[in-house]
């Protein structure tokens, strides 16, 4: 994860109290930038779904060794998820594709 540049510039602007005037989107997600973002200290993060990307890769391996169907090419989504958005159902199948779940 590379969320320490999104969350240096956020305290950064903090400090020079530039805060909500100069925007800040970062990538990866963690539960330090989702803090960040509902706090409106940053305005977007582009979820990389690392956990969900290997479940699929795994998948894909899975259905291989089975003879079950493969897909060729599997898209590395990573979707932009705002403060208005991100206690949605859909941000929350987003984040337990980044940090699922330890139970």
């Amino acid at each position: 994860m590379y969320d320490e540049a999104g969350t240096g510039a956020a305290k950064v602007l903090e400090t020079r109290g530039l805060t909500g005037k100069i925007g800040i989107a970062v990538a990866d997600g963690s539960p330090t930038t989702i803090a960040l973002l509902k706090a409106n200290a940053i305005q977007g993060i582009f979820f990389q779904e690392a956990v969900g990307q290997g479940i699929d890769g795994t998948q894909q391996v899975f259905n291989a060794l089975t003879d079950a169907p493969v897909e060729k090419d599997l898209a590395l989504v990573m979707p932009l998820v705002t403060a208005d958005k991100i206690d949605t159902p859909e941000a929350k199948a987003v984040i337990a594709r980044v940090f699922p779940s330890s139970n």
